[in-house]
């Protein structure tokens, strides 16, 4: 990476994530579909944030990360590392 900044900010849509989209899925086996090929897309970009908080972490720089605690982003494989390593805290902002 060419800059080298002292904090990140991630914030990603929670959209495919959202406790509601498990209502949405049992509405219809299309739906479904439709919700699991979003996240599978989404999950992407849910790598490339923890090998940027990977790489701010070794620099000993900071970073935050943005989605609501009942997020099921939190709950993928490359997310858990983030909160079992580093201080979590939770806010609400609304």
């Amino acid at each position: 990476m060419k800059e080298k900044p002292d904090v990140i900010v991630f914030e990603f849509t929670c959209d495919p994530w959202s406790l509601i989209q498990n209502v949405n899925i049992a509405k219809s086996e299309e739906f479904a579909a439709q919700v699991r090929l979003v996240r599978t897309r989404r999950l992407a970009m849910l790598r490339w944030i923890a090998r940027v908080q990977s790489w701010q972490e070794r620099r000993r720089a900071h970073f935050l990360v943005e989605n609501p605690s009942t997020s099921l982003a939190w709950k993928q494989f490359c997310m858990r590392a983030m909160q079992e390593e580093n201080y979590v805290t939770i806010t609400d902002l609304c």
